[in-house]
Formats: C-alpha cells, structure tokens, sequence
C-alpha cells in the first residue's frame, strides 16, 4: 500500500495568496501527511490480519479487526476535515468568479483538482485575477502592459484598492517584487537586503503612501512619476519633514514601483529643491567637553560604592567616549567577540559594508584605572557573570530580570543620565552627541583625522566628519572666550 500524501496546493492558487496564507496552509499540510502515515500504518495492518488466517481464538481476531477499522474510519475522516479546512482557509481570498470555480472543485493529487488552469484562464487568463485585494494579486495582462509604458503615465483608477485595509510594509514589498516578476521562492532572500532599521524607516513611508493612493483611488504599486511628484507636495505642505526625510521617502517608493522611478530627472530635481528649501541641518552647532564627563566618572564619589548598575553606565560611557563608535554597534557586541584586549565590531551594524574588513575596538590598559576602558570592561563582565544568563552573549545586559540584551534605547538612558550628573545640558544633547563630542575633542587635540575615520567607522575618503560631527567644544566657544576676557 502506497503511503497517504496530502493533497498539494495548486499552483494557481499558491501564486495569487499571500506569504501567510501559504505558511498556514503548508503546517495543515504536513500534519495532514503525517495523519496519512498513520492511516497507511493502519491499512498495511488490516491488511496483514486480513491475510492471516492462523488466529486460534476467531472472536480476539474479529475484535482487533473492528476496533482498527473504527480507528481508520475517524482518522480518514479527519483527513478529510483537514482538506476541507485548507480549502475554507483560501476560496473566501479569491473573487467572486474564481470563487464558484474552486468550490466545485474536487480534490485529488492537487487541493482543487488538476482541471483548474482551463477555468481560471477562461476567466482573465493569468492567475493574477483570482485575488481580491491588491495585496493577494499578481498582475494580469493588463498590468503587464501597465509595466511596460513610461513610468509617467498617471495610472487608471483601481475602486478595489479603496475597499483593502494597509496590509503592512513587508506585504507590499512582498508583491512588488511579484509584481516584477520575481520568483517567489526568492522574494524572502531579497528581503534579507533591507536592515532592520531600513525596514522600519520604509514601512512607515509605506503607510503614508497607502492612505495617499486610497484617497486619490490608485494603485500604491503602479503609480507613475506624477503620483509621486503629487504626494511629496503634499508632504512639503502638510509636515516639517527636512531633506533627509525627503530622500528617504525617494528611496522608499523606489524600491516597490516600477522603473527606476528614484532617479527620474523630475523626481530627482524636485528633491534638489527641497535641499534648498528644507536643507538638513547638523543638529548641533557646538558640543560638550568630554573632560567634565571624565571627571566626574573618574572621581573618588562615584567610584567609592560601585555596584552593577553604576558599573554598566559608567563601562558604556567610557566605551562611547573611547571609540567614537554608534550605540548600536555596543548593542551588538557579544562577549565571545573578545580577543585579549581587543573587541570585534559586530558583523550587522551600520557602519559596515561589503568588502570591508572587520573592526576592531582596541583598548590598551590605561594608567588611572578608573578611566580605563579594559579594566572596566573586564570588571563589568566579572561583576555580571553573577546575573548573566547562560544563553546571554551579548555583552550589554539590562539591569533588571528577565536579563536580556540592553538595546539602544537602553544604552542611550544610560548615557544620558551620566551626562546629566556630568554637568552636560540633557535638554540640548542627547546620549548620542558622545560621537559629536569624542570626535571632536580628539581633533582639536591633534589626532590626525584618519585615525579618527577609522576609530569611529567611517571611511579613509568620508566627509561626514567634517559636514556634521567637527564642531568647537562648548569650553572654547567665542562668546564664553569674550565673557571670560571682559571679567577679568
């Protein structure tokens, strides 16, 4: 007896539904097939019963027969319950037309019958008309032919997306690469391009966007150069978004539109106006001394009682201030990253980029133990390993049970309160100015600008330093210089 298979999905059916959808129908699937093992492991039984006839006591035999049988008879109709689900699970996605096709369907080797392909394509021809919402479809002919005109004709009226809700960032990036006729089995690898911050700046780009194309009736994945020229106006009236957001949203709406939408000269000389009208600004004209913060973690007072959570704020500063790396590069940090004295920069932060060799964050012991960044490295790890749980390698832990990795938004707290007992005004600078501050203080004392490049993670030929991160200690600044000349 061949062994029971679930009936597979069609591939009609698979090519029109959403990600959700075909993971739900597969784990019916494969606890229907292993319901089919168990139903082939009790007809090969009943079989062999069947054959023997050598039993002495008849009765026992005609016993065990029935009892089997009644066993395969509610598991049968189990399996069968199951088909019926997965049907129930998927017709109610498809329109009304497609609809009537797969329910008088019957299933065999496939879950709506082998005869399906005539039908479906009798009705629109391409499997992109079964779905309902713009969300479950892949395109039909006529979007095919959408596809292929210039991206700055205005797209025709699409009623059936007013009636969908948001159907998130990762669904609609999802059907924009099916819509491009990328394989579906890929579209989950491409995916894995996008960090997750990228995601998240994306995504809520995406929203916007949806409300947009709701209002104005059009399709959010086939509008054209003048949609987009449309909703960035709006966005300029509406908000107080500078350049960079602007950019963002470019780069958002061309990744899921079709043609290279994010360098159309329109587009691109409509986003050079905003740099002229909403240029991005640094964030701070000045910034702190990194000095007041070292001297207030070096002190005798906050030194003499030290206990975990003084520890883990006064080592992160410490590390901040000595690396002039991004918090989420410490965030990421394990402690099996550690080699002797030195720490290899996570594989997955900002700063890193195809080809680029590993970081290293080295630290030398330093001759005041309380500022050296080793020896309170190497005290924070000793101090921790009482509270560490087994399974936690990240090197930042939170303060407080269950111990889980210290995000960035903890980290910051840390920082931020540091600053604030330092002495540093916390309603001007945020727990990220370390990078500010730590950059430019080793400028100013004559750290030749490569070392600087290559501590804090930019490249040999990076101007980011000079654009946004040099800026005069608020110590040095003019108007103290001519406050403290004019008291004297």
């Amino acid at each position: 007896m061949e062994m029971l298979k679930a009936p597979e999905l069609n591939a009609e059916i698979n090519s029109a539904i959403t990600t959700k959808v075909q993971r739900t129908d597969k784990y019916v699937q494969n606890n229907q097939n292993h319901l089919g093992t168990g139903l082939s492991a009790i007809g090969r039984t009943l079989s062999a019963l069947l054959n023997n006839n050598d039993w002495g006591d008849k009765e026992f035999h005609q016993e065990i027969l029935t009892k089997l049988s009644d066993a395969g008879k509610i598991l049968c109709n189990v399996y069968h319950n199951m088909s019926i689900c997965r049907r129930s699970l998927i017709i109610p996605l498809l329109n009304v037309k497609v609809k009537e096709i797969t329910a008088s369907a019957s299933s065999n080797k496939l879950l709506f019958g082998d005869n399906l392909s005539e039908p479906v394509e009798a009705e629109g021809g391409a499997t992109t008309s079964m779905a309902s919402t713009p969300r479950q479809r892949i395109k039909d002919t006529q979007s095919k032919e959408l596809l292929a005109k210039t991206e700055e004709e205005p797209l025709k009226e699409n009623p059936s997306v007013m009636r969908d809700s948001y159907p998130g960032g990762c669904e609609i990036v999802r059907q924009s690469f099916l819509n491009k006729k990328v394989p579906i089995e890929s579209v989950s690898t491409i995916l894995e391009s996008l960090s997750p911050n990228t995601r998240k700046q994306y995504y809520s780009v995406y929203k916007h966007w949806w409300e947009f194309c709701k209002t104005k009736k059009l399709d959010p994945l086939l509008a054209g150069v003048n949609e987009i020229i449309s909703f960035l106006q709006h966005k300029l009236n509406t908000s107080t978004y500078k350049y960079g957001t602007f950019n963002n949203i470019r780069s958002a709406l061309a990744l899921i539109l079709p043609g290279d939408v994010g360098k159309n000269p329109i587009v691109t000389r409509f986003i050079k106006a905003i740099s002229r009208l909403r240029p991005q600004r640094p964030r701070y004209n000045i910034t702190w001394d990194p000095q007041q913060v070292l001297t207030y973690l070096s002190s005798e007072k906050y030194n003499r009682n030290l206990d975990i959570k003084n520890l883990s704020k006064k080592t992160i500063t410490l590390l901040a201030l000595a690396t002039g790396h991004r918090l989420q590069t410490f965030s990421l940090i394990r402690t099996d990253h550690r080699r002797r004295d030195k720490y290899i920069c996570p594989r997955f932060y900002k700063d890193v980029r195809p080809r680029k060799g590993t970081t290293l964050l080295t630290f030398t012991l330093f001759e005041d133990s309380n500022l050296c960044v080793a020896t309170t490295i190497i005290k924070y790890i000793e101090e921790t390993s009482v509270i560490r749980p087994a399974d936690q390698e990240f090197l930042f832990i939170t303060l407080r049970p269950p111990y889980r990795r210290a995000t960035t938004q903890t980290l910051a707290g840390w920082i931020k309160e540091i600053l604030g007992k330092s002495g540093v005004n916390t309603t001007v600078f945020s727990a990220y100015s370390t990078r500010h501050a730590a950059t430019s203080a080793a400028f100013g004392s004559g750290v030749p600008i490569e070392s600087i490049r290559k501590s804090a993670g930019w490249t040999k030929n990076s101007k980011v330093f000079y654009q946004y991160y040099n800026r005069p200690l608020l110590s040095t600044n003019s108007e103290t210089f001519v406050r403290n000349i004019l008291t004297k």
